[in-house]
């Protein structure tokens, strides 16, 4: 939660079509957040529960299951509540 209105929703079942969602108007409706551009080789992607920092809830992580041939983890960073997330490392 970023504040009482803004809810990140995190999906780690791989069926459906987004691996994020979020609220601003307390849940009443969800609109699906993209973090990536999904290229044709990936299989699909599980998203992690989105974590913010108690003392500044601006700066936040998730971490992305990103699933080609093989699957690999992926740490994105924000430091504007989640309005613009970044790669923090680059992927092996």
């Amino acid at each position: 939660m970023i504040d009482n209105e803004t809810i990140n929703i995190a999906v780690t079942y791989h069926g459906v079509d987004s691996y994020l969602y979020q609220t601003t108007d307390g849940a009443k409706n969800c609109e699906a957040i993209e973090i990536f551009p999904r290229t044709e080789d990936v299989k699909y992607v599980d998203g992690y529960i989105p974590v913010f920092y108690s003392d500044n809830k601006q700066n936040g992580i998730i971490i992305l299951k990103v699933v080609r041939e093989n699957a690999v983890y992926e740490l994105f960073v924000t430091d504007n509540a989640g309005n613009l997330l970044r790669l923090d490392y680059p992927p092996a």
